[in-house]
């Protein structure tokens, strides 16, 4: 995956780039080889995709509403949510949802390791099962020398006490470089390295 963050409000004379996505799914088989590109405001706002797997090599690639049905298949949240900046800002948002209720208990837990790295896991726990929770557990790993979260992950209530926690969504960020240098290149579904 590579990302291109979109920037903050723009100061005056301020370069803003548009958030900038390119996905290749590298397994399981069944979707293999699926890329995915898409630029924030270019194309008509679509995303270019091509399907993977043994079938992906008879379809043509298309064009589709990042909101669209085809787009979401399998997806609990469109392209535009993706990236390790959207995540900090859905955190926020749902910790000011959060804190406005007295059942829920925080705790910080270090020495959490994520793909061998040293990561400060961030647990927000709700005991009680209300309509106003989205989430009976989540847990935010935070990368100890890169300050950013690499893994979010919640758990809905168990169906009975004792029993496993059933996984709701969760997302990790493997191996991230920042400040690669990337170009427009990268996000053009022209470029030769890709297969659209």
């Amino acid at each position: 995956m590579r990302a291109q963050p979109s920037q903050g409000p723009p100061a005056e004379f301020a370069v803003v780039q548009p958030l900038s996505v390119y996905l290749k799914f590298i397994a399981p088989d069944s979707v293999k080889g699926r890329e995915v590109v898409w630029v924030e405001g270019r194309n008509n706002n679509k995303l270019r995709a091509h399907e993977g797997g043994s079938t992906g090599r008879f379809l043509p690639s298309v064009w589709l509403d990042p909101d669209g049905a085809m787009a979401m298949r399998g997806q609990l949240h469109p392209i535009y949510d993706i990236g390790i900046e959207n995540l900090v800002l859905k955190l926020i948002e749902r910790g000011e949802r959060e804190r406005k209720y007295p059942e829920c208990e925080v705790k910080f837990i270090p020495g959490a390791k994520i793909n061998g790295r040293l990561c400060t896991v961030l647990q927000v726990l709700h005991p009680v099962q209300r309509p106003h929770f989205e989430f009976h557990k989540a847990e935010i790993f935070i990368d100890d020398e890169l300050k950013i979260p690499v893994r979010y992950a919640a758990y809905h209530w168990p169906a009975r006490p004792g029993e496993p926690e059933p996984i709701i969504e969760a997302y990790t960020y493997l191996n991230v470089k920042l400040n690669v240098g990337l170009t427009d290149a990268d996000f053009d579904w022209q470029n030769p390295s890709y297969n659209f």
